[in-house]
């Protein structure tokens, strides 16, 4: 699966932006690590930390770009355009707001994977 990518990757523009990107990365990472959300541990999900964001935790020791080219993403802007990263640091609350969309997404996945074992 492929995504286009935004010709103008600065995703923490708004938090609609944020919401298609993490909707992106996790569709992404839906087909290429089917159990993600099963390695993520919310209490901890911190998006401005590699080792604690949601690459850090579905690939824990090996670094964020390790990450990313397990996604086949390239580079910076394939993380921001996915919701992996913020272009754009300057502003703690978009950390938060990307930190929630995350932890949203995985809680999702968390209760429909119970769901279907029941």
């Amino acid at each position: 699966m492929t995504f286009d990518q935004p010709t103008n990757p600065n995703i923490d523009t708004t938090e609609e932006d944020m919401a298609i990107a993490t909707d992106k990365g996790a569709i992404l990472l839906d087909e290429l690590n089917p159990a993600w959300f099963q390695a993520i541990d919310v209490s901890e999900l911190v998006m401005s930390q590699y080792a604690q964001c949601i690459i850090g935790q579905c690939y824990p020791g090996k670094g964020f770009y390790h990450g990313l080219e397990q996604l086949n993403l390239t580079d910076l802007p394939d993380a921001y355009a996915y919701g992996f990263d913020l272009e754009d640091t300057s502003e703690d609350s978009n950390w938060d707001k990307l930190t929630a969309l995350w932890t949203e997404k995985v809680t999702s996945r968390l209760e429909d994977w119970a769901t279907s074992r029941a």
